[in-house]
């Protein structure tokens, strides 16, 4: 199922294989603790807000306004941030590995704000096939994409 926002107030997130594709100002705002892996966000102003320090592994952001933003700092490893107009801010550490920015060759995204007609898998010759964090893996057991779902799901 795609998501439009997820508003968390206290607490922390902890989510794997989330779609988010944008029809709102912010696809995920937390005012605690984010912790987040084979991610797509695309579309969105703010693609992720959060107030405590985060992370976010395998995932894809995409075509936001901004990538990441809060006050918390930001770890970010194995992910592609492509043709936002911001990616990181200054308390990301995304040099930590394996993050690109390249475009991630979605099957069908038209950036219209409405996620029922795209088709957002990763097409053939994507750079993030099997470019995930080396020993994690997609739900069919090979070797994690970059983004949601992966594998025989792409």
């Amino acid at each position: 199922a795609v998501l439009t926002d997820i508003d968390s107030e206290g607490g922390s997130l902890v989510a794997s294989n989330l779609l988010m594709l944008g029809n709102a100002d912010t696809a995920i705002y937390a005012s605690g603790a984010l912790s987040l892996s084979q991610t797509l966000v695309a579309g969105y102003e703010t693609g992720m807000d959060s107030q405590d320090a985060s992370t976010l592994v395998n995932s894809i952001l995409v075509g936001n306004g901004t990538a990441l933003t809060g006050s918390g700092a930001w770890t970010v490893q194995y992910t592609d941030s492509y043709g936002n107009q911001v990616d990181w801010p200054a308390n990301v550490s995304a040099g930590v590995g394996g993050n690109i920015s390249a475009d991630p060759l979605l099957s069908r995204w038209s950036d219209d704000q409405d996620g029922t007609n795209d088709k957002v898998s990763l097409s053939a010759g994507s750079p993030a096939i099997d470019a995930g964090m080396p020993g994690t893996w997609d739900t069919d057991g090979s070797v994690a994409d970059m983004g949601a779902y992966g594998g025989s799901q792409r």
